[in-house]
């Protein structure tokens, strides 16, 4: 099975090209791109678009990872016998459908959410807190051990948010709660005990 499995679409990187929010396409400075193989990805298929400069980011299903592309090196992993498929990571990926509906009504509310981000701790945080101050925002929390920090911002600023290389994921910020109250009966705490 090739379909890409992201939240927002469901698609063949080569039969597919959904149709995005036109704010929402990617930056062709941005540089992060969905590198699909015919196979199940294997490490020296990584290794091989590790010297040409990319740099792995995530693992999508089916067979892709998000890589960091430098300028001027798609053609040359698109051309690797291994890769079937070089598409965009459009920022319209990064957000959920919540917040993409807010977007396209033009909401004038700020928002808190929370954002993955693409490194883990300050190596991926820093940049994105400046961001997010930048474009008249607060960083309202940040795990530094993790990918996650939570961030208050205008609906209109989160386009710019996801166009951010660093930026993974973008959703609703919710107060700590007892979401996973499944799990004992789930890995059977319960009858254990």
């Amino acid at each position: 099975d090739y379909a890409i499995e992201l939240r927002l679409h469901r698609f063949d990187a080569l039969l597919d090209a959904p149709a995005l929010p036109r704010g929402l396409l990617a930056d062709a400075v941005a540089g992060l791109y969905i590198v699909q193989y015919w196979t199940p990805g294997l490490p020296q298929y990584r290794e091989a678009i590790d010297l040409l400069g990319g740099e792995n980011l995530l693992f999508l299903p089916h067979a892709a990872n998000v890589y960091a592309l430098p300028p001027g090196t798609r053609d040359a992993v698109a051309a690797l016998p291994f890769v079937r498929a070089v598409v965009p990571f459009h920022p319209a990926y990064k957000l959920e459908p919540a917040l993409l509906a807010a977007i396209e009504a033009n909401a004038g509310d700020e928002l808190r959410v929370n954002v993955l981000t693409m490194r883990r701790g300050a190596r991926g945080q820093d940049g994105v807190a400046r961001l997010v101050r930048r474009l008249g925002g607060v960083v309202e929390d940040v795990s530094q051990e993790t990918f996650l920090m939570s961030v208050t911002l205008p609906v209109h600023r989160l386009p710019a948010l996801a166009q951010s290389i660093d930026v993974q994921w973008i959703d609703h910020w919710s107060a700590p709660s007892h979401d996973m109250d499944v799990a004992r009966g789930f890995h059977g705490a319960n009858y254990v005990e």
